[in-house]
């Protein structure tokens, strides 16, 4: 065996070791994509579910404020009768 053979020899090996550290490398990453992927439809499903409780806050808000006009409304016209009766 001479020193060209043990090249070729130490460069396998190295290509071996390099080849197994982007496997290694590759899982990582796919792994660390599919955390943040499961992350990011977690953080979406909590942004609706605020957004639905916001939703139904600001409808029954609104329900509230039409109840106050419409009672609004009924003072004045009642106060529109009493100053048209004297």
């Amino acid at each position: 065996m001479d020193s060209k053979d043990f090249l070729f020899v130490v460069l396998a090996f190295c290509a071996l070791w390099f080849t197994m550290f982007l496997c290694f490398a590759l899982y990582h990453i796919a792994r660390f994509m599919k955390r943040m992927q499961e992350l990011s439809l977690h953080a979406r499903e909590k942004f609706d579910e605020v957004m639905h409780s916001v939703d139904a806050m600001r409808m029954r808000i609104e329900g509230h404020v039409s109840a106050i006009t419409s009672i609004g409304d009924g003072i004045r016209k009642i106060m529109d009768v009493l100053r048209n009766r004297e």
